[in-house]
């Protein structure tokens, strides 16, 4: 080996193990950055070809190149912010630079960092000022799901999703009704026992709904009933409507008369006079049971839905709800099968249960495994916004890096596949965790310690070298 070749394999060791404490002093300094991604130095070494031709060997030094752990996660870190998203397996977010929609020309950014926070038009935002891309979710709940066009894609905002209501579709009531209550005046004599009033059962010309208009009336309008349900549903805009359902023993054994109202206010007067929705009579089977196919209270045997129209409807299999009010239709069933009874026992309510929710403030975000986003409102209801989109690659180590934790695709990673969060090959989004970096301290440390080392021998080498070179030229005095 020439003199001047271990020259210059010195300065190779030099300037390989420079480098190598940069990429140290890289990972080092970014143990705590969310999402990081180490690199290693890796070295070859090099052999002068021309030297061996002469069956003299000539070091040629070493060369260094560098190596991306993109692929390698970090641990996850649970954080007090839902918006602060992780993916746990595979994949990388797909974000854009502006909240605009997509374009089939933008260049595609992909991160693993998942600290975003809302902006001040309701957009998810990262650290590095990308935008979190998904596919929106309509009001019916649908996706327009194309992994392959990416102007299918939408920045997701969270503040999109305005107050919601669900109105009241199915009620069911568990009560039982007194056998052996006694008669209206109708069918006994006088003196006329409290509470009931005098005057004979009619749903058009002596109803319950007409007493409970004018209970103070004088003289009496009407027939007090026997026992009464108070039942409270939703409607389409979320205002709670309370409607009755009263009961009067019927002279018929096992049957009763029934009224289903509302208030009056609340519908059109012409459809509903003082707020009479619908009336019938409710049968019991000889055991107590209901008699559903003989009960008539909301229209044929059998039936259980009740139609509320809106006030415009030229529908007339159904009641209108006041203009005033602005609700839209919707039907409700009404559930009595479930120990509906007629018993020597006390009339009484034992439970009942209304699904729909009344008016809703958002109130937080959720995003769940799949990567849905969905908005929280404080009446319960929670309301799908998004699904994020994830992306993967093939060699995921072979993407280039860029500020701010930030990725683009290489010939060496190969193009983007999207996909949904839990699909196959594809892991799943951690709401209010981030990913920490992949950097591991003693490694680093014990890789410092040896690269000051191989430094350190490096600059002896010169050191020699120049030492011998110092001979060299002496042998001339």
């Amino acid at each position: 080996m020439s003199l001047n070749s271990a020259l210059l394999t010195g300065i190779s060791g030099l300037t390989t193990n420079a480098a190598s404490l940069a990429v140290i002093s890289d990972n080092i300094a970014n143990v705590n950055t969310p999402a990081f991604k180490k690199s290693a130095a890796e070295f070859a070494n090099l052999v002068a070809s021309s030297g061996a031709k002469k069956g003299i060997y000539f070091g040629g030094g070493v060369n260094g190149t560098t190596r991306q752990y993109i692929s390698q996660q970090g641990n996850l870190q649970r954080t007090s912010s839902s918006t602060d998203l992780a993916v746990a397996g595979t994949g990388f977010f797909m974000v854009a630079k502006t909240p605009s929609d997509p374009v089939a020309s933008d260049p595609r950014t992909f991160t693993r960092v998942g600290n975003f926070t809302t902006d001040n038009a309701g957009y998810l935002k990262g650290s590095n000022g990308q935008y979190l891309l998904g596919w929106p979710v309509d009001n019916t709940g649908a996706i327009d799901f194309d992994p392959t066009d990416i102007t299918k894609l939408r920045p997701i905002n969270v503040s999109s999703a305005t107050g919601t209501a669900s109105p009241t579709t199915t009620v069911a009531i568990s009560a039982n009704l007194k056998s052996s209550q006694t008669l209206n005046v109708n069918t006994i004599a006088d003196p006329i026992p409290a509470p009931y009033v005098a005057g004979t059962y009619d749903p058009v010309t002596n109803n319950m709904s007409e007493y409970a208009a004018n209970p103070n009336a004088s003289p009496q309008v009407g027939i007090q009933p026997d026992f009464d349900l108070q039942i409270a549903v939703a409607d389409s805009k979320g205002g709670q409507r309370n409607l009755t359902i009263a009961f009067l023993r019927s002279s018929t054994p096992n049957t009763w008369y029934a009224e289903l109202r509302g208030v009056p206010a609340d519908f059109n007067s012409t459809d509903c006079p003082d707020g009479l929705i619908s009336s019938g009579v409710v049968k019991f089977n000889s055991d107590g049971s209901l008699n559903l196919a003989g009960t008539t209270l909301f229209g044929a045997p059998g039936s259980s839905t009740i139609n509320l129209l809106a006030s415009d409807s030229a529908l007339t299999t159904g009641k209108r709800y006041a203009s005033a009010l602005g609700n839209a239709a919707q039907s409700i069933e009404f559930d009595l099968s479930n120990k509906f009874t007629q018993t020597d026992n006390v009339s009484q309510l034992i439970s009942q249960s209304a699904n729909g929710t009344a008016f809703g403030n958002q109130v937080s975000i959720e995003v769940d495994e799949e990567g849905f986003v969905s908005a929280v409102f404080d009446n319960g209801s929670i309301r799908q916004l998004s699904q994020i989109a994830v992306a993967t690659f093939t060699n995921a180590d072979g993407l280039n890096a860029g500020t701010g934790g930030l990725f683009t695709a290489s010939s060496t990673s190969g193009n983007y596949i999207l996909n949904t969060a839990g699909s196959t090959g594809v892991g799943k989004i951690q709401g209010g965790n981030l990913e920490g970096s992949n950097v591991d301290l003693s490694l680093e440390f014990t890789g410092l310690i040896t690269t000051q080392r191989a430094y350190s021998a490096s600059s002896k080498i010169i050191t020699t070298s120049d030492q011998m070179l110092d001979e060299l030229i002496s042998i001339k005095r």
